[in-house]
This record gives structure tokens, sequence and C-alpha cells, in this order.
């Protein structure tokens, strides 16, 4: 059962190295290759940091599954900042 419930998050991993090899827009692609990074970046600093402060008791323990259901959070995160920022320099242009 365990395995039939991480499908859809391994799936949704599958169709992002998907959509990165088929973009044919290379601006794109770098947009959403750099969200990724990003996105990566952060969640593994959260993962690493939450790790470290565990075995002091000043963090719950949580559960490993967490960690996608934040990366992605993450990509939504900097997508909108991405996107307030693009708008911004518009306005200035």
């Amino acid at each position: 059962m365990a395995l039939v419930a991480a499908m859809p998050v391994l799936g949704l991993f599958a169709s992002w190295g998907r959509y990165l090899s088929d973009e044919r827009d290379e601006y794109q692609q770098g947009l959403t290759f750099r969200r990724i990074a990003i996105a990566t970046n952060a969640t593994m600093g959260a993962a690493v940091l939450w790790g470290f402060l565990q075995p002091s008791g000043l963090m719950p323990l949580v559960e490993a599954y967490w960690v996608p259901i934040l990366w992605v959070a993450m990509q939504g995160l900097f997508g909108c900042i991405e996107l307030f920022a693009a708008r911004r320099r518009n306005e200035r242009a």
C-alpha cells in the first residue's frame, strides 16, 4: 500500500524531468530549472536544519514524506516571487 501511495509523488518528479527535457523555449526552461534548483536548496537546507534541531528536542519528529511536499511548496513560493519581481521590473521600464 505504501508503494501505491508513493506513486503520484514519484510521477510528479518524473513529470518535471520530462518537462525540462521537452521544453523548447530555452528561457522558460532556464526559469524552471532555476526555480527547481532554488526550491531544492531551500528544502534541503530546511531539512538539514530541522534534522540537527530534532535531537536537542527543539523540533518534533516529522515524517519524511513531507519533504517533497515542502519542495513543491517552495517551487510555488519562488515562482510567485519570480512573477512579482518580473512585474515590478516591467513597471519600472
